[in-house]
């Protein structure tokens, strides 16, 4: 069985279908961005890179980011 990438499941061990789990991204720097919902990720993802990384503001897609995030 294939997992969607957002997946959770219930308490017999299925997946409940559209439910979004907790996901993070390891920057570069050595800082974990972490976020409950894609949306959540994305802001705390875009407020690192505004303040630790102001050279790369609006240069990395969106995207981009989703495809660097794994579970938490």
């Amino acid at each position: 069985m294939t997992v969607p990438p957002l997946a959770t499941w219930d308490n017999r061990g299925s997946v409940v279908k559209g439910a979004e789990m907790a996901k993070l991204i390891k920057c570069t720097c050595g800082k974990i961005v972490r976020g409950e919902t894609d949306e959540e990720l994305l802001a705390n993802a875009d407020e690192h890179i505004r303040t630790d990384h102001p050279e790369i503001v609006g240069k990395i897609p969106h995207e981009d980011l989703l495809a660097m995030a794994e579970p938490a």
